[in-house]
């Protein structure tokens, strides 16, 4: 913004953006004037030569300035003349290369990531991305060239992320093109137009993260997709499987680069109910029912490896608040779940005396990092906090005793945490309360 300002104060330069933004404020006025036709008229659709006229317009105007949502809707609509009934295909490529430009000017244009969510989908749902019978030589070309598209897609998100890890514009779609992926054999086989929303499952969420969308949408809302209680699509295959685990390992390279990346956080933390049920799904574990001791343990080694991968983080940087955010998630997705969860009690108690076990090495490793740091880190006293927390709330058999140290050290660590950070000292004696 410095450089910015420092430029404008030489006249010539001032001169020149003057001339340019007349120039970008004369063309707006002009494709405008083409849309409406007036300013309370309704839009015009206009013959296919001043279509084309004004697509051309619209590309200079966006590569100048990409921001206008306006002119993307305009883009939007010409392009879809002629082909609402879906029989033409979708003329991708310029739209990549368009929305490219425009990334390369301003790789956080919300209206440029929205066309380009929207181009891909549109492409894909139309004969240039579907059509002919899956079985035959042009629909094994049309699968493949889907195939080739989604993985150039994830190539560039993988660049745009080297030059900047935290535009979160770009992991939002790489999601999409992800959710793509693992809809294309819903589409091939013939189940119905898939939504090509990104938001990986709907309402049908699984049972552990709670109710709601699995992952937002990202283009538009629809009827759920997820089979529900658990994370997997109804046309889950060895092939989706494989794109699942691959992005799995794509947020550990991204975490082990830099373990500050929240994205990267966030986006495991999605993916991590998927990659479990692929792993059950490969040990052949089809009834939860009958099963649900080997899959909660399962879940617990998953879990394990997933606070190791945060300690890295913590211990060499404690004051990074971004994995200790996922080291809260962590914790909570392994809780066992409530008795009534269980077929039987003492499946019940063994998971919860599992859990019980897992807690308390986290527990211990807190107290080894607070005492590194003379006692006074912050977020390790609060991690700490709410692990003993976690025990005492637990149906364990906790003897009073053990249950009164526990409690008597978690007041200990607000004491310290209200001396520490005394801005949220009120916050700290409302928790003991």
């Amino acid at each position: 913004r410095s450089e910015y300002k420092a430029r404008l104060a030489n006249p010539a330069v001032a001169a020149k953006l003057t001339e340019k933004a007349s120039q970008w404020n004369a063309l707006t006025r002009t494709v405008l004037s083409r849309r409406t036709g007036g300013p309370a008229s309704p839009p015009v659709v206009p013959p296919s030569d001043a279509a084309a006229s004004t697509l051309q317009l619209l590309e200079k105007l966006l590569t100048v300035n990409p921001d206008p949502n306006p002119l993307w809707n305009h883009r939007r609509e010409l392009l879809l003349l002629g082909s609402d009934d879906g029989s033409a295909a979708f003329p991708v490529e310029a739209e990549l290369s368009l929305t490219a430009a425009c990334l390369a000017r301003n790789p956080k244009a919300y209206g440029a990531w929205f066309h380009r969510k929207w181009s891909v989908r549109r492409w894909i749902l139309s004969s240039g991305g579907g059509g002919e019978e899956e079985g035959t030589e042009a629909g094994t070309g049309r699968r493949s060239a889907r195939e080739d598209l989604l993985g150039t897609e994830l190539g560039l998100c993988a660049y745009l992320l080297d030059r900047d890890e935290r535009n979160f514009h770009c992991w939002n779609y790489r999601r999409f093109v992800v959710a793509a992926m693992l809809e294309l054999p819903a589409l091939e086989g013939g189940e119905g137009i898939p939504l090509l929303d990104g938001s990986w499952g709907g309402t049908g969420a699984p049972a552990a993260a709670g109710s709601g969308a699995f992952m937002g949408p990202q283009i538009a809302a629809g009827s759920a997709k997820a089979v529900p209680g658990t994370g997997a699509f109804p046309s889950a295959t060895a092939a989706t499987d494989r794109v699942v685990r691959s992005e799995f390992c794509f947020t550990t390279e991204r975490i082990e680069k830099n373990f500050s990346n929240c994205s990267a956080f966030h986006y495991r933390s999605k993916l991590i109910d998927m990659v479990l049920d692929a792993d059950l799904r490969d040990g052949g574990f089809t009834d939860a029912g009958e099963t649900k001791p080997d899959c909660y343990q399962k879940r617990l080694n998953m879990a394990r490896r997933e606070l190791e991968i945060v300690q890295s983080a913590v211990f060499p940087e404690p004051d990074d608040q971004t994995a200790w955010w996922y080291h809260r998630f962590a914790v909570a997705w392994a809780r066992p779940g409530g008795a009534d969860s269980w077929s039987n009690e003492a499946d019940a108690a063994d998971a919860r005396e599992a859990y019980a076990e897992l807690i308390d090495g986290e527990i211990e490793s807190m107290r080894e990092l607070i005492e590194a740091e003379g006692g006074k880190c912050k977020w390790g006293l609060m991690a700490l906090h709410m692990l003993l927390t976690e025990m005492l709330t637990q149906e364990l058999d906790l003897d009073e005793e053990e249950s009164e140290e526990m409690l008597a050290e978690a007041n200990a660590c607000l004491s310290e945490l209200a001396a520490l950070d005394p801005d949220r000292a009120s916050r700290y004696k409302s928790m003991k309360r």
